[in-house]
């Protein structure tokens, strides 16, 4: 799949994440010269200590469901409407990515929730939120002197490894509803991303001595990329100076940072009763809101080399003693003698300097598009249903007569194996036909011939219909006007893009050519 990076003044890198999103810019002769240099725009927000790479990936919608605010401003807008009791027709959602994004079937229709149980489209809100960072970086420069448009900026968005073509697709017919055209975007796999940027970093005299023994060729190296929403881990290759081989098909699981807010939340609920919070946090919104960030700002400065407990404190309001008397019955400082010496947040270790690490990520989405990934590895079969002469390999359910002749029905036929490596650039390619001599089925020619792309979590299966088998993605070829010749010839051709495998049908006599579509 072709992209059109060199007629653009700048790259642009949007790092759309589950709790935290941001972007970076290069221009173009500077991107050129040296892809380190680049800028990383700033946020800031109420009760925040110092500024953010990234700001929440949240969004408020108006009652009428069109869009309010993203990020702080939109946690802190309502924050506001929370306290005034005012909140109810809007629209917020959070962590929306990870709601959205990571579900087994994905459709154009799906809907998102909102803090308080509504629903959206859930396409609107990835359009919307990319539509205001896109927005976001065009007022900035416009402010800077620099009159650039959305069609002179070349678009990187880092995604997990372990993201579905669908989801892949989905957000790019959402970059597309803001105005991104199809050959100005490519996806970046994060932990390459990272790869590829500590690769990019000066040496130290000590590495120059070791000759940076962990990036020269040959070398194999796990990354362990644990972002907001999932934690990814890939097995890479150094080729050469330029190019990465994926060896081990991307693995991992929605483990990321979440998850020890989600554990936070649960000590709360185990602590002060969990009734007791959901009241606080539905009638106190903004105090809540600055019991979230106090955590996470104590989230981001925990190191490793420090094995003590982190202490974590915070006001709590006279409005929160009153919930909690209200709940329980119970006055609010019995709850804390009883109970401050027999609770406290075990991290366990867990929290890698996480931030740290981020802020690489941040800066190594731009350097992405620079250094090429030559292989990928499959992660699991792909193939088409297909028709093959019957024979005594093949289970007796599936013989059916079509023209005379025997056939087995139902066939995986393979287009990559499990754990095979795939060039980029790669193309494969299978040949189709369809035959309409049969009076049973001349009345088919004037209907759509239908195609589906399969996969399964088996190393051999035999049939589209073994168990574990699933659809990946579907293509209708409509026929021609007058319908389909009597003897009708096509290919299927998957091509792997980088970061996506982009599947397409050439009709032979109409010359025309099908996108497959991966979303249900």
């Amino acid at each position: 799949m072709a992209s059109s990076e060199d007629g653009k003044l700048l790259v642009a890198a949007i790092d759309f994440g589950t709790a935290y999103s941001g972007y970076a810019f290069s221009m173009r002769t500077d991107f050129k010269n040296n892809p380190l240099k680049m800028e990383i725009n700033s946020w800031s927000g109420e009760g925040i200590e110092m500024l953010s790479f990234k700001t929440p990936s949240s969004i408020l919608l108006k009652s009428d469901k069109t869009f309010h605010s993203f990020g702080y401003v939109a946690e802190e807008k309502y924050a506001e409407l929370a306290s005034q009791n005012k909140h109810s027709d809007w629209y917020y959602i959070t962590k929306f990515k990870m709601k959205l994004l990571y579900k087994e079937t994905i459709d154009r229709q799906c809907k998102i929730e909102t803090v308080d149980g509504k629903t959206v489209s859930g396409m609107d809100v990835l359009s919307m939120a990319l539509k205001f960072i896109t927005g976001h970086l065009t007022t900035s420069l416009e402010k800077k002197g620099l009159g650039v448009r959305l069609d002179d900026i070349f678009w990187v968005i880092t995604v997990p490894a372990i993201w579905s073509e669908a989801a892949k697709q989905f957000t790019r017919e959402a970059a597309e509803m803001v105005g991104i055209k199809e050959d100005a975007l490519i996806f970046a796999y994060e932990p390459e991303s990272a790869a590829i940027y500590c690769r990019s970093l000066p040496l130290t005299g000590a590495e120059l001595a070791s000759g940076n023994a962990a990036f020269t060729k040959g070398k194999t190296l796990m990354i362990v990329d644990v972002g907001g929403g999932t934690a990814d881990i890939s097995v890479l290759k150094i080729e050469d100076k330029d190019s990465l081989q994926i060896v081990e098909r991307a693995s991992g699981g929605p483990w990321g940072g979440v998850t020890v807010d989600e554990l936070f939340e649960k000590f709360l609920n185990l602590f002060w009763g969990e009734d007791v919070i959901e009241e606080f946090r539905k009638k106190n919104f903004s105090d809540y809101l600055l019991l979230i960030r106090s955590f996470e700002n104590k989230k981001r400065g925990i190191d490793l080399e420090n094995e003590e407990d982190v202490p974590l404190s915070f006001t709590l309001t006279r409005n929160f003693k009153k919930i909690y008397q209200e709940k329980t019955g119970k006055n609010f400082l019995e709850c804390s003698i009883d109970k401050q010496f027999n609770n406290h947040v075990d991290m366990d270790g867990y929290t890698m300097n996480m931030r740290d690490w981020l802020f690489l990520k941040e800066q190594s989405f731009m350097v992405i598009i620079k250094t090429s990934l030559s292989h990928v590895c499959a992660n699991i079969p792909t193939a088409v249903r297909s028709m093959r002469k019957f024979d005594n390999s093949h289970d007796e359910e599936k013989l059916v007569h079509e023209e005379g002749q025997q056939w087995a029905k139902d066939c995986f036929r393979v287009f990559y194996q499990a754990n095979s490596q795939i060039r980029l650039g790669d193309k494969r390619e299978h040949i189709l036909w369809d035959t309409f001599k049969d009076s049973s089925r001349t009345d088919k020619r004037k209907k759509p011939i239908k195609l589906d792309l399969f996969y399964s979590p088996e190393a051999n299966p035999r049939y589209v219909t073994d168990e574990g088998c699933r659809v990946l993605g579907h293509i209708c070829i409509d026929p021609p006007s007058g319908g389909f010749p009597e003897h009708w010839e096509g290919k299927v051709e998957l091509e792997f893009a980088g970061t996506e495998i982009v599947g397409r049908v050439v009709d032979k006599f109409d010359v025309t050519t099908v996108r497959f579509d991966y979303m249900v």
